[in-house]
């Protein structure tokens, strides 16, 4: 029980980003049916297959490909796997346009992302390059025994690969706000270490694209978008879904969000728990225009699996260390108790305390009548009256409260030593003839 506040933007969280039925301009996007019949496209096409969007459209996708191209994307299709990348070459005008294409089976399409390998982006020329770096990154991140030491870690070696002016890891708490816990970033730029974001700033629907896709590249804050063709996809007799592609363009509100800070390029990075939610992002700025290719991408992708793993890891094993340490606690406390052949004293008078046990500030025990406190807790007065309040409340087992003040006027004039309660009637814990146990933690 709690009234903590969700402050996620109804607006912002209202917003249809996977119809928005616009691409960003650095990728292309083909749709096919099942039969490989060309159904819609994005209007940048022309560069890629030297044909305008009403010439291809009703086409066959085979026409524009080599045969054995055809064959492995025909054979890739039938597959759950998302996202399969294949090398295409399109015979556009005079020449060839090599490409690599992300391939998604979606319902009763086919959706190919296009990025045209450019010479003149830096490239890893062979997969012993791409490893090279990735056993540096892996190797940061295993040696880091926290998880601030593992995306620190991670963060040095992510900004020597990408070369982003700024890189920031942030984790999201209960409530979807984000706080920076790690940064790295040229002289000169703002910090944000420490900050804590709304979750208004990544809204929920924003959040559950990250769970289909790794990444999100803005290259261009000022790109003008390419639409679809036609506008109304014949099969859906609607806008296209583009939850699962990562071209798809940004609404408005972000571009002005970006200007707003000062850059002109992003790219986010999901960081994943072990149940498939979110953990945090890493956050990539940029002051000026920047793209980055398909396999610096994929690297940034291969790292937030690994980032994910390292404090997963991390996270069970503080888990284990503190429900041990606390079974150690709970032990001794109850040797105490039969040792002084007295509740209260057994749980407050030894070196072994309930504070330990609670992780609290100020303890307060009521029982028979008897009011005993531990740490820097509030005047008997007061805490006869919290009582009082605490038993019109009807508590059964356990009752907590984040904000005591803001549902308990007379908690304001406390606050400073106690801001949130834990209460426990008659647990387990404590004797069966416990009135009341209850904690603040200052907060």
């Amino acid at each position: 029980m709690s009234n903590s506040k969700n402050y996620d933007s109804a607006f912002c969280g209202s917003l249809p980003l996977h119809q928005i039925n616009l691409i960003q301009p650095h990728g292309y996007l083909i749709v096919l049916d099942r039969q490989f019949k060309i159904i819609q496209v994005s209007e940048n096409c022309e560069r890629v297959t030297g044909k305008t969007a009403a010439e291809l459209v009703n086409t066959p996708f085979a026409d524009y490909i080599s045969a054995a191209q055809f064959d492995m994307l025909r054979e890739n299709s039938k597959t759950a796997i998302r996202k399969i990348p294949l090398r295409l070459s399109f015979l556009a005008g005079q020449g060839t346009v090599e490409t690599v294409a992300l391939v998604n089976t979606k319902d009763n399409l086919l959706l190919i992302e296009l990025e045209i390998i450019s010479t003149e982006q830096p490239s890893f020329s062979a997969f012993t390059d791409v490893y090279q770096q990735l056993k540096f990154a892996m190797a940061a991140i295993a040696a880091g025994e926290t998880t601030t030491a593992v995306c620190e870690a991670a963060l040095t070696e992510l900004k020597k690969i990408s070369g982003f002016d700024k890189i920031m890891i942030y984790q999201f708490d209960k409530d979807w706000n984000g706080t920076v816990i790690a940064e790295k970033m040229e002289p000169g730029m703002d910090s944000y270490l420490g900050l804590v974001f709304p979750a208004s700033d990544i809204p929920k629907q924003a959040r559950q694209l990250y769970i289909n896709n790794p990444y999100r590249l803005i290259p261009d804050v000022s790109y003008s978008p390419a639409k679809l063709y036609p506008l109304i996809n014949p099969l859906t007799n609607g806008f296209l879904d583009l939850s699962d592609i990562g071209i798809r363009a940004v609404p408005s509100v972000h571009l002005e969000y970006m200007r707003n800070m000062g850059i002109s390029a992003s790219m986010s990075t999901r960081i994943l728990n072990p149940d498939n939610t979110l953990w945090g992002l890493i956050s990539c700025h940029h002051l000026q225009p920047k793209f980055l290719n398909y396999e610096v991408c994929t690297i940034f992708e291969l790292m937030s699996t690994i980032i994910s793993a390292r404090i997963a890891a991390l996270k069970s094993r503080e888990e284990y260390n503190f429900y041990s340490g606390l079974q150690q606690v709970q032990a001794q406390l109850l040797k105490d108790v039969y040792a002084e052949n007295d509740l209260i004293s057994g749980l407050t008078n030894n070196e072994t305390n309930l504070l330990q046990m609670v992780n609290a500030d100020s303890v307060a025990i009521v029982y028979n009548k008897r009011f005993e406190t531990l740490g820097q807790a509030p005047g008997k007065q007061q805490l006869q009256e919290l009582v009082f309040w605490l038993k019109s409340l009807d508590i059964s087992k356990v009752y907590y409260e984040e904000s005591l003040s803001d549902i308990y006027e007379a908690g304001k004039s406390y606050a400073d030593l106690g801001s949130g309660i834990l209460v426990s009637r008659g647990s387990r814990f404590f004797d069966p003839l416990a009135e009341f146990s209850f904690v603040h933690r200052v907060t």
